[in-house]
């Protein structure tokens, strides 16, 4: 057993005899911090070079791969010792892509637990930041530590550290894992003082949540998705000759070939060719220059107003984002089996909304948006179906239930598209003459005029209805509907007349953010505005330029991070309640991934007639108590 002097030193294992000792060790703690050192970040094809172990603050030991076969026999099974880990998912892939499996004991991943302390931290939940500032420890980045030579990736980086530089590199190594175990004591501290408005603690709310989820989302990125790779090379072809077809059609319009990706060449075609009247300006970059913008909110303003030339560059945009993205970019993350292995991340939004890295799946249209077929490049594989299912309109039901808004239940209720419902009460159209004023648009048959203003109206009550959830302004939502800002107003107060508490709600929210200083989701959760401590009291008249900007925009996030939280809460619970189901896991249900409100599993063929029944059950009653509707419907999609 070979010490470096250090405080406290770092002991290489490398040696069944002094594995055991660390085995007993682990034992008697019943805690150790765990972190890999691997080949990459590849969750399905890299692996361990050296991993470290710490189950006390005075210990830390850096060990040889060789010593994972011990881990595994004798750690890995034993449910009663707890793990911490910064990065849970990614290090158990690591472990299993090193043929052994992540522990069984309760395993606990600082990154949420830091995500949960303080959501406000965006992009320093690591351990280089928390290790830091909360346990005052001397933390170097990877790459300071492991200089790349010419042509060296940072795995071979370190690679080469290690065998030229060995005890420089075991240091590294085995800090990571003390400054795990430090930063998981000092977040459990500071997780169990804080306390949600129903009386539990953010710990406890980490314990029942956070926690297994960590280990849910690492079962989701093994599994992995299978891509049908013959049929993206089939697509991209078409969308390529898509992609050629508009632009031939705004060259047209321009009279001459143009760079569409040149703001200065569009702000041309747009301003001084088609003489289209700017609606916002750029902030001037160096020169301080401004000039009419032409960014995605502004063309799809246009496009909005029927602006022909705008939605072909809005469609263009989207299409090529689309080809570049998942029809070409998909191929490249495909395992041997043909499965892809994206990573769920549930620390990077401050709603709690879940990310997808690596790759991003998160932008894959809805299906009933789907115009390119991209969502049939996913498939089951042989003799399983894919059953996909949709919370339908989830956040505007989360809206009605914390709004207690009568009228809105009762439009939901009734099984009513709820933005065509709002938009009957809100102009007086009737509800079934809307719904074939919109079937009729999409047939491509011409529309009378009162058929266009059902049309707008659907439009209006939809653009007012996801303005308010997502915390967009007055000014924000005229552009989208291409009306001026009076009217804009105008249309907010239509939308307010048959749903007055959606208004009390809102105005709620904002006396929360500003008084508490935080909002909470449904089950407690909190969404912290620590800036209104210093602004969030004074009067609003009293209120100039920046500070004013700043207080309007945290009122609006505090509105959108309830119902946006909330949804995110729900979606949780559910997926945790799937994923533990034993019934399940008999029948051989796999859960996939959750894109958007929908949850994508994998179930045999013969179960799906059983299967089915059970997961909507867990979807539809996921908290302690229902929602005020009668029930939460979920569209079954099979595939």
């Amino acid at each position: 057993m070979r010490q470096i002097q250090d405080l406290p030193p770092t002991i290489w294992v490398d040696t069944p005899e002094d594995m055991m000792r660390v085995v007993r060790h682990v034992q008697d703690t019943k805690e150790c911090a765990l972190d890999t050192e691997t080949t990459g970040l590849n969750r399905w094809k890299d692996h361990v070079v050296v991993w470290s172990l710490c189950p006390d603050v005075n210990t830390r030991y850096c060990l040889s791969r060789d010593m994972l076969k011990i881990y595994n026999q004798e750690l890995a099974p034993d449910p009663s010792i707890s793990w911490y880990l910064t990065n849970l998912p990614f290090d158990f892939c690591m472990l299993y892509n090193s043929g052994v499996i992540p522990p069984k004991g309760k395993s606990y991943c600082t990154l949420a637990m830091d995500w949960l302390n303080d959501e406000n931290r965006q992009g320093r939940h690591g351990l280089k930041e928390t290790g830091t500032e909360y346990c005052h420890l001397s933390m170097n980045d990877f790459k300071e530590v492991f200089t790349k030579k010419r042509g060296e990736d940072l795995p071979a980086a370190f690679a080469r550290t290690l065998r030229d530089e060995f005890d420089r590199a075991i240091d590294y190594a085995s800090k990571d894992a003390l400054a795990t175990f430090k930063v998981f004591k000092a977040l459990r501290k500071k997780l169990k003082g804080q306390y949600t408005s129903q009386g539990l603690s953010l710990w406890d709310y980490f314990k029942e949540i956070e926690r297994p989820f960590s280990r849910l989302l690492y079962n989701l990125c093994r599994r992995g998705i299978r891509i049908d790779n013959a049929y993206l090379e089939e697509l991209s072809p078409k969308m390529t000759a898509e992609i050629g077809r508009i632009n031939r059609k705004v060259v047209r319009f321009a009279g001459k070939e143009i760079n569409l990706n040149s703001p200065k060449q569009l702000q041309w075609l747009l301003f001084d060719k088609l003489g289209l009247t700017p609606i916002k300006h750029t902030k001037g970059g160096e020169s301080g220059k401004k000039t009419p913008s032409t960014d995605r909110e502004v063309l799809e303003t246009y496009a909005n107003q029927g602006v022909e030339v705008c939605k072909l560059l809005t469609d263009l945009r989207k299409l090529t984002k689309i080809q570049g993205t998942y029809v070409d970019g998909l191929r490249d993350w495909v395992d041997p089996y043909g499965r892809i292995h994206p990573s769920l991340t549930q620390h990077v939004t401050v709603t709690g909304r879940l990310s997808s890295v690596d790759p991003n799946l998160q932008n894959i249209p809805r299906a009933e948006g789907d115009v390119y077929g991209l969502r049939n490049a996913f498939i089951p594989k042989d003799g399983y179906d894919f059953c996909v299912f949709d919370y339908a309109q989830l956040e505007i039901r989360i809206l009605a239930h914390m709004a207690q808004e009568p009228n809105m239940i009762d439009v939901i209720n009734k099984g009513w598209d709820v933005h065509t419902g709002t938009a009957s009460l809100m102009f007086g159209h009737d509800y079934d003459d809307l719904i074939a004023a919109s079937k009729k648009k999409k047939s491509g048959a011409e529309l009378s005029a009162l058929e266009k203003e059902m049309i707008f109206a659907r439009q209006a009550s939809k653009t007012i209805g996801f303005g308010l959830l997502y915390g967009e302004g007055v000014k924000k939502l005229s552009h989208t509907l291409g009306v001026t800002e009076d009217r804009g107003k105008e249309l907010l107060e239509m939308f307010f007349e048959p749903y007055p508490r959606i208004r009390d709600f809102i105005d709620a929210k904002h006396r929360q953010a500003h008084v508490e200083h935080q909002v909470e989701t449904i089950d407690g959760r909190p969404r912290r505005f620590p800036s209104m401590v210093d602004i969030g009291h004074i009067p609003w008249k009293a209120l100039h330029g920046g500070a004013r900007a700043e207080v309007a925009m945290m009122e609006r996030q505090a509105v959108n991070s309830v119902i946006q939280g909330s949804a995110a809460s729900i979606a949780k619970r559910a997926m945790l309640k799937c994923e533990r189901s034993s019934r399940l896991r008999d029948l051989g249900v796999e859960m996939l991934l959750q894109i958007h409100d929908e949850l994508i599993f994998e179930v045999p063929k013969e179960s799906v007639k059983e299967a089915v029944p059970i997961i909507k059950h867990y979807m539809e009653h996921p908290l302690p108590f229902d929602l005020s509707m009668k029930k939460t419907i979920l569209v079954p999609i099979f595939q």
